[in-house]
């Protein structure tokens, strides 16, 4: 398969009439990360959207020439160990964790980033394939340890330290008050990565949202180049999406919401109905 541009905003126009997503944001984002493997950019991409028509865009990425696969999850296991805590309970906790009910997709272009991808079993694995920056895959993975310890010590608080009020805790999904700072709580830099750097398909770290020279920086330099070569329109519903985003508050109504929604979903359709 000849990798480059060509063959990307092929990519991009053959696939305009695939669902990826029901959120606009995420769709939009999705189809630049597909062209970022069809330019050579990047080496794989996943999918993994409930929403993603994945016979349909298999079909036609396969006639292309690229290699899918289908797992159950993007990773299976935690990149860290979780600390304090008797192994058994780590392991009821980790072992919570049900394949989702959607199969996520892989995409690349050659066998040996396939087998890279069918030997993913944590986050870092998956971040390392994806080539997010290590500094940001080490902050997510640390934070995402520092999340299931304040879990998983509040639920045995609540619950006791029976291993089945545990399992059974875990199974109905009881709500638990986590001790996390509120930054975390909020989202982490989910929504400060995309104000700032709205075309990488990563969380940026604290570092990198605080420099301009940043790997995360660059990574947003180089993709939202390739949105504007593979289609000026493409570039601009994104930037257009992160505003109307930004106006969804907390405290808003149903009505409020659902406004706004209609507003992101008329963008992605005149992005899609577009001729380049």
């Amino acid at each position: 398969m000849e990798l480059g541009l060509n063959t990307a905003i092929r990519v991009y126009q053959i696939t305009k009439s695939i669902l990826f997503s029901g959120f606009p944001f995420e769709d939009c984002k999705d189809r630049l990360a597909l062209v970022t493997v069809a330019a050579g950019l990047r080496k794989a991409a996943v999918f993994d959207s409930p929403e993603l028509e994945t016979e349909r865009l298999r079909t036609v990425l396969i006639d292309v020439g690229f290699i899918t696969l289908r797992a159950k999850k993007i990773w299976v296991r935690p990149s860290l160990p979780l600390r304090g805590f008797k192994q058994q309970y780590v392991d009821i906790f980790e072992a919570r964790h049900q394949p989702s009910r959607t199969p996520v997709l892989w995409v690349t272009t050659t066998k040996t980033e396939k087998d890279k991808i069918s030997a993913v079993e944590s986050s870092s694995d998956a971040g390392r394939v994806l080539q997010y920056p290590a500094c940001c895959v080490r902050e997510n993975i640390e934070e995402i340890r520092l999340v299931n310890e304040s879990f998983l010590k509040a639920l045995i608080k609540q619950v006791g330290e029976n291993p089945q009020k545990i399992k059974a805790a875990l199974k109905n999904n009881v709500s638990v008050e986590l001790d996390i700072p509120d930054s975390i709580a909020r989202g982490g830099n989910v929504e400060l990565t995309n104000k700032q750097y709205p075309f990488v398909f990563h969380v940026a770290c604290n570092s990198c949202l605080s420099s301009s020279d940043s790997p995360s920086a660059t990574l947003n330099s180089h993709y939202q180049q390739l949105a504007t070569d593979i289609d000026p329109k493409l570039r601009d519903a994104i930037f257009k999406l992160i505003s109307v985003m930004d106006q969804l508050k907390d405290g808003q109504t149903d009505a409020e919401r659902a406004a706004l929604m209609s507003q992101m979903i008329d963008i992605r359709s005149r992005l899609l109905s577009s001729v380049s």
